[in-house]
């Protein structure tokens, strides 16, 4: 009986097979903070409100007692924790050390680039309101009167009372100024920053009053999108409705 011997080729053209890529999962609790460095990949996308609450959970899973109530209130319901008698007597390993200092590099930076972001708004601010002119930032306005509603909606935003959670920012005010609601927003996500002026309807005061001209109380908004990217502070586009 003859023996057959065969030689079996195998092609892998491109895009027929793909070795995984290992993508690291992100951190969502610090339970494997004690004894497992964290790698940047995990933090990579996370806001500045969950690297701090990861720092502080680093803190909690060793008994540290938080003098902020938020924060002391947040760590009480975990059913892990165990307030030391003192923070004095709080001891971390080199791992726990070396994750904490890793999440507070990661936070400057983010607290560095929203401080930066923040400044960028206010030069805007400042300039257009002082200058009245075109060019800054990029920013050209497509007719006469929509440097004038930027100015006004400017005027109305305080940059020093923004809200923050995660990625987002927010600020808004409605004026009834006796004929009109007029809505006035900053809105951050991210590297992208939206700036609005709403008419919303006509004002509750003067609701019954049949004589008002109906296009002073019509309704539309203005929206100048602008974005943030490596430092650099620059004008999208408006939007008008």
């Amino acid at each position: 009986m003859s023996r057959y011997n065969f030689l079996v080729v195998v092609l892998f053209l491109p895009g027929w097979f793909q070795m995984p890529v290992a993508v690291a999962q992100s951190l969502t609790d610090c339970s494997s903070c004690m004894t497992v460095l964290i790698k940047e990949g995990q933090i990579k996308e996370a806001s500045l409100d969950e690297l701090q609450l990861l720092s502080n959970e680093i803190f909690a899973r060793k008994g540290h007692r938080f003098g902020k109530e938020k924060i002391a209130g947040y760590f009480k319901d975990k059913s892990w924790y165990q307030p030391a008698k003192s923070n004095a007597a709080v001891r971390f390993s080199n791992i726990e050390q070396q994750n904490i200092e890793f999440l507070k590099k990661r936070i400057k930076v983010l607290e560095q680039n929203r401080a930066a972001l923040m400044a960028a708004l206010k030069k805007f601010k400042m300039l257009v309101l002082t200058t009245q002119k075109a060019g800054v930032y990029g920013y050209t306005p497509g007719w006469k009167e929509d440097l004038d509603y930027l100015s006004k909606t400017l005027n109305k935003l305080d940059f020093e009372a923004v809200n923050w959670y995660k990625h987002k920012g927010i600020y808004e005010v409605t004026v009834d100024d006796g004929l009109a609601l007029q809505e006035y927003k900053l809105y951050i996500e991210k590297e992208k920053i939206s700036i609005k002026m709403a008419r919303t309807g006509g004002s509750p005061l003067i609701k019954d009053f049949s004589l008002i001209d109906e296009k002073s109380v019509s309704e539309f908004s203005y929206q100048w999108i602008f974005e943030f990217t490596n430092g650099s502070f620059r004008f999208l586009k408006l939007v008008d409705i």
